[in-house]
């Protein structure tokens, strides 16, 4: 029976042939995309889903206001009431402090300090953090500062040895060589010596419109926990009149532009597999057709029709044998070179599912055969020599 399979698939046309090659192209373009696909998804998902750096919102300012007030935190807090959000402030003595280094020093500190350490942990007293440098203790001079005569004045420092924090921070927060942070009762005692004022006073001097010369309320925090509901809290926020910035608001346009040409390639691979599995099932069509005469020889000598379907669906099935595997080496190929190890079996999976296509092309191919036999008349060609 192989033998004359054989035999039969010498006999395939030239168009057939063209139509395996174009079929087996768009496959192995399908299993590529595909594999593209995963790898995008799983990049999205690193940088966006689980980066939860980019999970902050920044509350920056107001309309109608020249910066924002103490006020504003609880007001931004009712705003988002009943949403999975955390809260916190940052603060910065925007004053500067001299170190022992002799350099200014701009200090910040962040009401959820749990937000500020990569380790989540939260600061401690009298120590400072995001300072390079080797040492365990550095001092500071923290000014006493005068309103005189519409300026200000600093009439003289009050020395703050702080321990140094090695611990790093979040990657949110920017580590400029210039600013360091502080926890909140460190940063009361600086106000304190600065103003004159405890922080609660301070705070209330502030909102009521007092001019300390800085804005000491830098900007609100917003840490979403779940990033599908970012947009929703920016909104919130947005409809509150407050400015917001956060990364992904500036991915918008990139994110649709992404989705569109996913979507139109994704497309265009589709129709071309359409086209060649159209073409192809064409093909074989043609080529049976052709093989009529032959069928009828061979119901001649005696083969049965379940026979001649075997012959048949036997060498379409060894042609798609090759045309799957070479898609499959290809699309796994593909995973190896551009997917990270852990993503590999993703990807491999992605190109077993590709071969469903052929499958089912196949499918069609023998149900076509088994209707042509079925319907080929006996032919009695007892002269001709065809497989003699």
């Amino acid at each position: 029976m192989k033998h004359i399979a054989k035999m039969i698939r010498k006999k395939q046309s030239r168009y057939l042939k063209i139509s395996l090659i174009s079929f087996t192209v768009s496959l192995m373009f399908l299993g590529a995309f595909s594999v593209f696909m995963v790898n995008q998804y799983m990049q999205v998902n690193h940088d966006f889903i689980e980066n939860k750096n980019l999970r902050f919102i920044e509350v920056s300012g107001k309309s109608h206001q020249d910066h924002l007030k103490f006020k504003d935190e609880k007001k931004v807090c009712e705003l988002l009431k009943g949403m999975s959000v955390r809260q916190a402030s940052e603060y910065v003595f925007n004053n500067g402090i001299n170190g022992e280094d002799d350099q200014d020093y701009y200090v910040h500190m962040l009401t959820d300090s749990s937000l500020l350490l990569k380790s989540k942990k939260n600061t401690k007293e009298n120590t400072v953090y995001g300072l390079h440098t080797s040492k365990s203790k550095m001092t500071f001079d923290a000014p006493v500062v005068k309103h005189v005569n519409g300026g200000y004045l600093v009439d003289k420092v009050k020395p703050m040895t702080l321990r140094v924090s090695h611990e790093p921070l979040g990657k949110f927060f920017t580590q400029y060589n210039d600013t360091v942070y502080v926890d909140e009762k460190t940063f009361a005692k600086m106000i304190k010596i600065s103003s004159n004022m405890n922080f609660k006073q301070y705070k209330k001097a502030f909102d009521e419109g007092a001019d300390f010369g800085s804005q000491t309320l830098d900007r609100i925090l917003i840490y979403v926990n779940d990033v599908k509901d970012l947009r929703t809290v920016a909104k919130k926020l947005d409809k509150g009149n407050y400015q917001t910035n956060y990364v992904l608001n500036a991915f918008d346009n990139f994110d649709q532009s992404m989705k569109m040409t996913i979507i139109i390639v994704f497309a265009l691979i589709v129709l071309i597999l359409l086209v060649t599995s159209l073409n192809m099932i064409l093909s074989f069509k043609n080529y049976i057709s052709i093989q009529k005469k032959d069928m009828g020889i061979l119901k001649y000598y005696e083969y049965s029709s379940s026979e001649i379907s075997s012959l048949y669906a036997y060498n379409s099935r060894y042609c798609f044998y090759y045309v799957s595997a070479i898609a499959l080496s290809i699309t796994w190929m593909i995973s190896f070179l551009i997917l990270k190890h852990a993503q590999i079996a993703y990807g491999m999976i992605t190109g077993t599912v590709v071969i469903i296509v052929p499958v089912l092309v196949l499918y069609l191919i023998a149900r076509l055969i088994i209707h042509n036999v079925a319907h080929t008349q006996f032919l009695s060609l007892i002269s001709n020599k065809e497989f003699e």
